[in-house]
């Protein structure tokens, strides 16, 4: 039995309704990160890594007010796709430690962490940091600075999650004084199971 025409919901009714449950879906994921992201092995937990899609990346500083000076993503040097990251920074005291921020993502306690990415650096050194789940430290990734490369150079490592939590983060900024340029592209950060 078919409803009578009057009773049937327009096109409109049935667009609103479904761009409704979309953004509701997008709420939640923001909220509740973890339970969009089941941590199973090759789950990318970094959004927009690939640099494909403007944003995602924020410019930030632990110690002082200077950030990095340019933080954009640009089609002029890439390793994949059409985009990259574009990164220049410049410490301006000894406090002071610019850096460019993933979006938080969910980690787990005892699980082990692969994270790679490719990089270009132009000018000045960069070192490479997670800050943990429960947002209340950071894990130090390079042992000495990356520094500047005539070329795209693959950067990968493992690290444990000591402390998981919400607030997880991909961080990378300029070391050492002086002005620090690099160029960041396909960055990942996976569980290993």
């Amino acid at each position: 039995m078919k409803l009578p025409t009057h009773l049937r919901p327009s096109l409109l009714t049935r667009l609103v309704t479904f761009y409704s449950i979309v953004v509701l879906a997008l709420m939640l994921s923001a909220i509740f990160p973890s339970a969009i992201f089941a941590q199973d092995a090759g789950t990318e937990l970094i959004l927009n890594g690939t640099m494909e899609l403007p944003g995602e990346w924020e410019a930030a500083n632990v110690g002082g007010p200077t950030k990095p000076r340019i933080v954009e993503v640009v089609g002029d040097q890439k390793h994949g796709g059409e985009n990259s990251l574009h990164i220049v920074s410049e410490r301006e005291n000894p406090t002071d430690f610019p850096q460019v921020t993933s979006r938080q993502f969910p980690t787990e306690t005892g699980t082990r962490y692969k994270i790679s990415f490719w990089y270009k650096i132009l000018q000045g050194g960069f070192g490479v940091n997670m800050r943990n789940g429960a947002d209340n430290d950071y894990v130090q990734l390079t042992s000495t600075p990356l520094r500047e490369t005539d070329s795209w150079e693959l950067f990968e490592v493992e690290y444990e999650e000591k402390d998981g939590g919400e607030g997880a983060r991909f961080t990378i900024g300029g070391i050492g004084d002086g002005l620090c340029e690099i160029y960041l592209d396909d960055v990942s950060v996976q569980p290993i199971r």
